[in-house]
């Protein structure tokens, strides 16, 4: 399932504690417990199962390059963790689940959303971005994103996830459901969401506003939210 790892269990566990401190004193047990019953285990802890499995690829590709081996070699697996946390984020996106989403981002995360409306500009902090998702939440009720390609480049320490997704709406007006298609450009470093850069058809979220100004929701007329 991953590289090797060192043969003696304190080993393992110490490497583990030693590359990923700051989290769950609970996880080195959980690092010794590489194969099949990693995700079993963490489960029955409540812990996030992508962030134990990133975690422990982060301890592999250390270890590795003690040994003069190539990280490279893991890399599959690690896309593999890291498309999965793209897409659960989406699914928090439409669950209006952002505080799970923030969780994952680094305290300056630089959010980017084209267009000149009450969504659009940029964030330069978790705060602002918390800011943002509320609105969004408020006027994108019915907001449904679907993801349908997810691409991974590079390591743990600078990685680099392209998103293509779209997305549908429905707004209370005797007009189209509102549609829309784009790509999200995000950057990770060690675990954590450093920059997101969403690239939409601008024109249609602001026409969306503008109808939604004419229903009365005064916030789609609102300045963008920046900092």
């Amino acid at each position: 399932m991953f590289c090797e790892l060192p043969q003696r269990q304190a080993d393992r566990a110490g490497c583990f504690k030693q590359h990923c401190g700051g989290f769950d004193e609970r996880l080195p047990s959980i690092a010794v417990m590489i194969g099949g019953s990693l995700a079993i285990h963490a489960r029955r802890l409540q812990l996030n199962v992508d962030i134990v499995n990133m975690r422990v690829y982060v301890v592999v590709v250390n270890i590795t390059r003690r040994r003069r081996r190539n990280p490279k070699e893991c890399q599959p697996m690690y896309h593999a963790i890291v498309k999965r946390i793209a897409r659960k984020n989406f699914t928090r996106v439409n669950a209006k689940d952002f505080n799970e989403l923030l969780k994952d981002c680094v305290p300056d995360v630089h959010h980017r959303f084209g267009g000149r409306h009450a969504l659009g500009g940029e964030r330069h902090d978790r705060a602002a971005l918390s800011q943002w998702f509320d609105r969004l939440g408020r006027l994108g009720k019915h907001l449904t994103l679907t993801v349908e390609d997810v691409w991974v480049k590079g390591l743990p320490h600078d990685t680099t996830i392209i998103i293509r997704w779209s997305a549908t709406d429905v707004i209370p007006d005797d007009g189209p459901a509102y549609r829309n298609r784009g790509v999200h450009v995000v950057k990770m470093r060690w675990g954590k969401i450093v920059e997101i850069d969403a690239h939409e058809d601008s024109q249609a979220v602001s026409e969306n506003l503008v109808r939604q100004t004419a229903l009365g929701v005064a916030e789609a007329s609102a300045p963008p939210i920046t900092s």
